[in-house]
Parts: structure tokens; sequence; C-alpha cells
């Protein structure tokens, strides 16, 4: 039987920074799959009737009766769950992702990938002040914090060396309004122009490493505050849709610094409607068949 094999959490580097990599997952098991075109996701049906199953459980069924490859992120902390599903194979998954916390996407390659969503807390990576800190060391070590300065300080002095290396006609050009390429560009220059543009595109990213660093130093006396009040943004819109005004909740990190001074930092904002829809759209319990028109009950 294909066994589950979870591959690492992602980092907090990745989340943040948006990593330009490519993540790789493991395959399921070793043995030779068919590619699941989109069509079968509709078209093919899967049967499932199993007590107390765990998401490994799920997707070893789901692998041997299509025949493909399914890639998962990690494992849930869910509990076992009833299934008895007869349905296809879009609804299956959607059924099974909803179920564990995860969504999953069909690949081009035919496989299908399931990640979690952590729409559940208790999902959420769990990480240790220092893998914190050092991931934010990292970071910068790795944007070359050291070796460039992302000040803005020295952007007049590049901008001059760029200047002062360019040939006469191509000053000329420049301040007659004609573009020039970096192909035309001498090396010198050039590498004036690259050192430029690489402060300006990663200055930002470089500040938000650097406020985090500082805020993990501080951990030890941060505290963390839930601030909620109304959004006055959205005032005239509830008043003209007849509806409660959108909520906005901060979360916020506070600290006193050695001078007693306190100091917070947002670390997210969202709005939030409350709206009881719960006799509108009951809840499925999740061992019900799903029966929709020309299906089997």
């Amino acid at each position: 039987m294909p066994r589950l094999q979870p591959f690492p959490r992602w980092q907090l580097a990745q989340r943040i920074a948006c990593c330009y990599s490519l993540l790789v997952l493991p395959a399921l098991c070793a043995a030779q799959h068919q590619p699941l075109l989109p069509a079968d996701l509709d078209n093919k049906v899967v049967k499932v009737d199993v007590k107390a199953a765990t998401l490994e459980t799920m997707v070893a069924l789901l692998a041997k009766q299509l025949n493909v490859s399914i890639y998962v992120d990690d494992t849930p902390h869910h509990a076992p769950i009833d299934f008895m599903i007869e349905t296809t194979v879009r609804k299956a998954l959607n059924r099974i992702a909803d179920a564990y916390d995860y969504e999953w996407k069909l690949t081009k390659s035919g496989a299908i990938t399931m990640v979690k969503r952590f729409q559940d807390p208790a999902e959420f990576p769990q990480t240790e002040p220092a893998e914190w800190q050092q991931t934010a060391k990292d970071a910068l070590r790795l944007i070359g914090e050291t070796e460039h300065d992302f000040s803005g300080a020295s952007d007049g002095r590049i901008l001059q060396g760029f200047v002062s290396n360019v040939t006469f006609e191509q000053a000329i050009a420049l301040l007659s309004g004609q573009r020039l390429t970096g192909r035309m560009l001498e090396e010198r220059p050039l590498s004036y122009l690259r050192e430029y543009m690489y402060l300006k595109a990663l200055a930002s990213t470089v500040g938000v490493w650097g406020a985090l660093g500082e805020i993990l130093q501080q951990m030890s006396g941060n505290a963390l505050q839930w601030h909620t009040e109304l959004d006055g943004s959205d005032l005239a819109a509830s008043v003209k849709e007849k509806r409660e005004q959108k909520l906005l909740h901060t979360l916020l990190v506070v600290n006193t610094d050695k001078a007693g001074v306190k100091q917070s930092y947002p670390l997210a904002t969202v709005t939030i409607v409350l709206v009881d829809d719960s006799e509108k759209n009951p809840k499925k319990p999740l061992d019900s068949p799903d029966t929709s028109p020309g299906e089997k009950p």
C-alpha cells in the first residue's frame, strides 16, 4: 500500500520573502502512475466507504482507485473522520480537502498536490523564537545587507559613477531624452547601473526583515494585543447596503523599550462582517453521501 511521505514545512522566509525557487514534492509511492486529465475530474467516479480514516488512508485509497500520483504537504492534526463517498473526483477531493483543512490542485503533469491552507489555527506551523531570529539573519545575509548600502545614502554616488563612466555621446543622448539599452554600455557604467537597480529592488525587503529581526530580539518583552474598531471607510457602503458596518481587526505586537517608551507594530489587519447564515446554508455531515443529479445515492 502506498504510504504518505510528507515534505518539510515551508519556512518563514519562504512565506514572507516570496522565494523564487520551486518547491519539489516527493512522490507518494514508487509505482508508476498515469497522469490525470482535467476532464477526468468530472468524468471519473470514486467510491469510498471507510470509518475513522486519516488523510493518509484517504490519499492511499484515491491513489489506488485513480492510479495517480498524489503529493501531500505534511500531515494534518485532525482526528480521523468517517467517509462515505460515491461521486466525481473533483467533489471527492473537495470533500477530503475541506475535512482536513487542505486545498488541492491538478498539476500540468497530471498529478494531484495537496497543501495546507491554514484556516484552522491548530494547523499553524510551530517555530521557536531562535529559529525566527536565525531566519531573519539568513534572509539579510542572502540579500547582502553588509555588502550593499540599502539606506539610500549612496544613491547619488552610484548615479554619479554611472554618469562619469558613460561615453560623451551616450551622455548627450541621455540629456536629449534618448534611450540607452544595457547592450550599449561598457562594463563599468553597467556595473553602477546594476548596483543601483539592485538596491532599489530590495531596499523594502531589507527593511521588512530588519524590522522583524529587531522585534524578535525584543521578543522576551513583547506582548500581543488584538485591537478592534469600526472600519470608517465602510460607513457609506454599509448604510447604502443596510448591513452592519465592517469591523477592522488589527493584531499588534506591543513592546516597552529600556527607556519605558511603549511601541506597537501591526502584524496583520483584516476586515470582517459578521453574518449569521447558518439557516440559509446548514453544514452538511461529512459522512453523508453526495447526491447530485445523475449520480448514485
